[in-house]
């Protein structure tokens, strides 16, 4: 069984008396421990198929289902409870709380679950360290560069241990360096961890790092192929 299932997705936005549609009929399968790269031009519905997905965003129609689950039939509460334990989220722009430290940032999930203060820094310790930052971990993030805060990032989204990883645009503010250190990070905890990570990009140079490249195309989810 696949442990992603996208069945007939589609996600129509109204814009003044207009439909507007994103995302049109997409289908695709991911199996457990795979590295999927999302891959398309700025505009294409990248981000909006991975807010569905984590369950951020609900579609107009269609089914998803995780672990045979169709999460499009969760409640608000519920698809809150899921997330926490199912996907971890990095965002391009970090969303990093700036004027508290690395590892307050990284542990930040784990105090809503009501974990003690000592436990919550010992396990975001190990996971800084897992992203290499552990010079930095009593720094406040609106003092690291862009590649460090997007490694705390990395770091906060493992935090709650979910089999799932969801990283839009993860290198899309970084340069050529930064960059690389972090798809280096993500495909690492993907041969390790045997993490499965969704990943979207518009650089065709990460598809060397995927089990497998989805191509979307204004909306529409075109191939799904192996790069290897």
């Amino acid at each position: 069984m696949n442990l992603i299932e996208v069945i007939n997705l589609n996600k129509v936005f109204q814009v003044g008396k207009k439909n507007l549609t994103v995302i049109s009929d997409a289908n695709l399968s991911i199996k457990e421990g795979d590295f999927v790269i999302i891959l398309g031009p700025s505009g294409s519905g990248k981000t909006t198929l991975l807010n569905m997905i984590s369950g951020l965003d609900k579609p107009t129609s269609g089914s998803i289902y995780i672990n045979g689950e169709d999460i499009t039939q969760l409640r608000r509460g519920e698809i809150d409870d899921w997330r926490r334990d199912y996907i971890g989220i990095i965002f391009q722009s970090y969303n990093l709380m700036p004027y508290m430290n690395s590892i307050d940032n990284i542990a930040l999930p784990l105090v809503f679950q009501g974990m003690g203060r000592k436990e919550r820094r010992k396990k975001a310790l190990s996971l800084i360290k897992c992203v290499g930052l552990t010079e930095r971990a009593y720094q406040n993030t609106n003092y690291l560069s862009g590649g460090e805060q997007q490694r705390v990032t990395i770091a906060r989204a493992l935090v709650n241990n979910p089999p799932i990883l969801i990283a839009d645009e993860p290198t899309g503010d970084l340069d050529i360096a930064n960059a690389t250190e972090v798809m280096e990070i993500l495909f690492s905890l993907y041969k390790e961890r045997k993490t499965t990570i969704l990943m979207s990009t518009h650089n065709a140079n990460y598809s060397k790092y995927a089990d497998k490249v989805i191509y979307i195309q204004k909306g529409e989810v075109t191939t799904q192929r192996s790069p290897k």
